[in-house]
């Protein structure tokens, strides 16, 4: 069953994921230690991934990126649900809490 994000959702990245920066700018490469699988991620996609060390809400992350970044909270927060549920679903990060928890 596919499980839906929302800005309540609090999330946290895996731990069962390796990740370091790649040269002097800000991109990761990441290993996902159970399945070895390798991904990369952009500078925004490090940052979403450096912010998630801690559990924090999908709307919490976004609040956060709008600050860093010229991005409006509608176009973020669409973005930031997109990135998460590709990354959940790759089990790069756990749910903690949802709307309901």
């Amino acid at each position: 069953m596919k499980t839906t994000l929302t800005p309540a959702t609090r999330v946290v990245r895996s731990s069962r994921v390796l990740a370091a920066g790649l040269g002097q700018g800000p991109e990761l490469a990441m290993m996902h230690l159970e399945n070895n699988a390798y991904y990369t991620m952009d500078d925004i996609g490090a940052a979403i991934w450096n912010l998630l060390e801690e559990p924090r809400t999908v709307e919490g992350l976004c609040a956060e990126l709008c600050r860093r970044y010229e991005v409006g909270p509608e176009q973020c927060l669409a973005d930031v649900l997109v990135f998460l549920e590709r990354a959940h679903d790759e089990k790069l990060l756990e749910i903690v809490a949802t709307d309901a928890g």
